[in-house]
């Protein structure tokens, strides 16, 4: 038979279900668990932005410039990213 479960007693139950399902690195879930204040954590995040992944089109224009300046003759130093990686 299906019971009619209170709200709270749902949503609990489904964050336990999601909490065990989801793998978080251990390196985000320390915010997650507020054990970092807010500041803290803030800070942090915007740190690391600066060292996102590049996406598609970044990759992209950084590829086409330097296969420009390769056709152009010049030498070209392949630098990749600085990025921050987890998992």
């Amino acid at each position: 038979r299906f019971v009619k479960w209170p709200k709270y007693v749902r949503l609990q139950r489904q964050k336990r279900v999601l909490s065990m399902r989801l793998k978080v690195p251990p390196t985000i879930n320390q915010f997650v668990t507020k054990a970092a204040d807010k500041n803290q954590a803030e800070t942090l995040f915007k740190l690391l932005l600066k060292y996102r992944p590049e996406d598609k089109a970044q990759k992209r224009d950084r590829l086409k410039a330097e296969a420009e300046a390769r056709a152009a003759g010049k030498e070209v130093e392949k630098k990749k990213p600085i990025v921050v990686k987890y998992g």
